[in-house]
């Protein structure tokens, strides 16, 4: 525990830069290092427990917590030393000569609830790391973007120079790990499923926005909210809304359906000497979805859906980390 943050990097660096010495010093000796996690926060309460016989020290503080799951994520990422976002903010207000890289977001325990923090690792201006620290942010931005084989080609040329970056490596890894994620779960994944699973159907939608046919998405999610319906009259009412917003000459949207399944749905929804029958509206949703299929093939391509899947899989990480 130190009063100032950047008494406690100082510390951290020496200490890394000492058991680096000893280790080259005594190479018939078995190499070992240390992880080390810093952070600054509120004030902690340090003291003694126990009673007359059995007395230890003790720190008492959700900041010593979040600064030990930090120190915990350093074998996570090969990393030496990680601070907080929180604590590089405040060695930077002061001179202190160190580098620091991104290492990403991730959820750190704090007060009982898991909190998102950005992390950073920091190490010496002379070490070798700190030639790549521009590169190796720009290939953490994009592997977080979803741009992952930009990321592995940068972090390829990083560790091409520096064969010792275990934290490189180690990014390498895990976005080349992805991206056979990514291969085997997009190929899998059909129109169904990103319609059936709402994070996927936003990120769609937003797609078919970006190409000016949201309207087709808006007939699909109006046609599955009217086929939930079990009064028959109702769901007549509800169609024949559908029928004029979307299907008629002067229809507000416009839209390339089949039009023996326009005159079908017509048909069915004036003709009230008969139940309605809901597998009119099944058909035309179908007909919906086979137009939105030449869509969905571009969003399978996109730097959108890969930035989706990474973020799902960094969370499911993330979750089998704590858990």
């Amino acid at each position: 525990m130190f009063t100032k943050p950047k008494n406690a990097v100082y510390a951290a660096l020496e200490l890394d830069r000492s058991i680096t010495g000893f280790c080259r010093g005594n190479p018939s000796l078995p190499v070992f290092s240390l992880t080390i996690g810093v952070h600054s926060d509120k004030a902690v309460v340090v003291g003694t427990v126990g009673e007359t016989q059995r007395m230890e020290a003790a720190i008492l503080s959700d900041t010593n917590r979040f600064a030990s799951d930090i120190m915990k994520m350093c074998s996570k990422l090969k990393a030496k030393i990680l601070i907080s976002e929180s604590c590089l903010h405040k060695v930077r207000k002061t001179w202190i000569q160190m580098q620091s890289r991104y290492m990403g977001k991730y959820a750190i325990s704090a007060e009982q609830q898991y909190t998102e923090s950005i992390l950073y690792e920091v190490f010496e201006e002379s070490d070798p790391r700190a030639k790549h620290v521009i590169s190796f942010n720009e290939a953490m931005k994009l592997a977080e973007q979803g741009e992952v084989e930009g990321a592995i080609k940068t972090f390829q040329k990083i560790l091409a120079d520096d064969r010792s970056d275990a934290a490189t490596e180690q990014q390498l890894q895990m976005c080349t790990a992805l991206i056979e994620h990514y291969s085997k779960e997009i190929k899998e994944l059909t129109l169904l499923d990103i319609l059936a699973n709402h994070t996927y159907r936003e990120a769609f939608e937003k797609h078919l926005i970006y190409e000016m046919s949201n309207e087709n998405m808006i007939l699909w999610k109006t046609v599955q909210q009217v086929v939930q319906i079990e009064d028959p009259e109702l769901m007549r009412q509800r169609a024949l809304a559908i029928f004029t917003e979307f299907l008629d000459v002067n229809a507000k949207y416009q839209l390339n359906l089949n039009q023996d399944t326009v005159f079908a749905f017509k048909e069915e929804v004036m003709n009230d000497s008969k139940p309605f029958d809901r597998k009119i509206l099944q058909c035309l949703q179908v007909q919906t979805e086979f137009i939105m299929m030449d869509s969905f093939n571009r969003f399978k391509r996109t730097p959108q859906l890969k930035q989706l899947l990474t973020s799902l899989k960094k969370e499911q990480q993330q979750q089998q980390h704590f858990d």
